[in-house]
């Protein structure tokens, strides 16, 4: 113990993975005993994310106890064939939702995102679909990000071919390059009245109805479990009760709708750091959006990072500036607006 704890590269333990309700005195005993023994390290867990389980028994334990310090959260969206219908990468999305909301502010939370084949049918992740992963656990509200190995069962597995490595953590050395250089955004809070879309829908209840109901029929082909998820919500939202909604409802009082509440399939983080805007957007669905941002403070220049096509062009608001982009299927756009 004296040896792992004094590593100039610990960061600290994981203790706990995929593991159900019934070892959480057993996870808490761990934590506890991995503190006595090294006080200065952290403990992470990530219980059983499948779309039927309630994290909120983990982050919050009737007894009391912590059985971690932080947690995260595993969604595996690239999971068997697709069947024609495409893969559901929206669970990312409202599996890191689901975890924030159940989890005490302003402790953090972490999305462990899917790096590997899985399922008869499954296949590695693309590039743009690491980014949408990525990029949709930043607007949930994750303070960190872990991949989880390429292949099966460990970076070699025999399923894995040695060019398929290389394009991995090619993706890889360029996502996390991108997201470094983002860092003071990422530190920054955000803001949720920096921005808006013009397009939005009136009704955040009635958008988010349609994409439940969208989502129920994309996940019905691999997942039981999650179609009775977003059931559930949907039969709640159908009786104007808020509280199976973390997208819309307050996380301090869930029967009301949240400050800044969002009501579009384009879903974004807005931030200032050192004068300068961020704005993190995805496209939460598999239909492409043309939107129009406001952008509610002054700005003279917009960029994409991460983008090599045109950017949009700014046009002065009534409440600073304003543009407009497209977004296909599950696609991300970040922007950089200069005071």
């Amino acid at each position: 113990m004296e040896a792992i704890k004094s590593h100039p590269q610990l960061a600290g333990y994981y203790i706990m993975d995929e593991c159900a309700d019934v070892l959480i005195q057993e996870t808490q005993a761990h934590h506890a005993a991995l503190l006595t023994a090294d006080p200065d390290s952290l403990t992470l867990a990530v219980p059983i994310a499948a779309p039927d389980r309630d994290p909120t028994p983990w982050t919050k334990p009737a007894n009391g106890m912590p059985a971690a310090s932080f947690f995260g959260t595993d969604p595996y969206p690239i999971y068997g064939s697709d069947k024609g219908l495409g893969f559901p990468h929206f669970l990312v999305a409202d599996e890191i939702a689901r975890l924030r909301d159940s989890s005490p502010q302003p402790d953090p939370i972490v999305a462990v995102l899917q790096f590997f084949k899985f399922g008869g049918g499954g296949r590695l992740p693309t590039y743009e679909e690491m980014r949408m992963h990525a990029y949709s656990s930043i607007v949930e509200g994750v303070q960190g990000i872990l991949w989880w190995e390429i292949g099966v069962n460990g970076l070699r597995s025999s399923t894995t071919k040695t060019p398929d490595i290389a394009r991995m953590m090619g993706y890889l050395q360029t996502l996390t390059t991108e997201l470094a250089f983002l860092e003071p955004a990422l530190l920054a809070d955000a803001d949720p009245l920096l921005a808006g879309i013009v397009e939005a829908h009136a009704d955040p209840a009635a958008w988010r109805l349609a994409a439940l109901q969208r989502n129920m029929n994309l996940v019905k082909r691999a997942s039981y479990a999650a179609v009775v998820w977003y059931d559930n919500e949907r039969l709640a939202l159908g009786r104007g009760d808020l509280t199976l909604s973390p997208m819309l409802h307050d996380p301090n009082d869930r029967t009301v709708l949240k400050t800044g509440v969002q009501s579009h399939d384009v879903r974004y983080r807005a931030s200032i750091a050192n004068g300068v805007g961020y704005l993190i957007a995805y496209n939460y669905g598999n239909l492409t959006h043309s939107v129009t941002f406001d952008w509610n403070t002054a700005a003279s220049t917009v960029s994409r990072v991460g983008d090599t096509t045109a950017a949009p062009s700014l046009v002065p608001s009534a409440t600073g500036s304003r543009f407009s982009d497209t977004f296909g299927p599950y696609q991300v756009r970040v922007y950089v607006l200069t005071p």
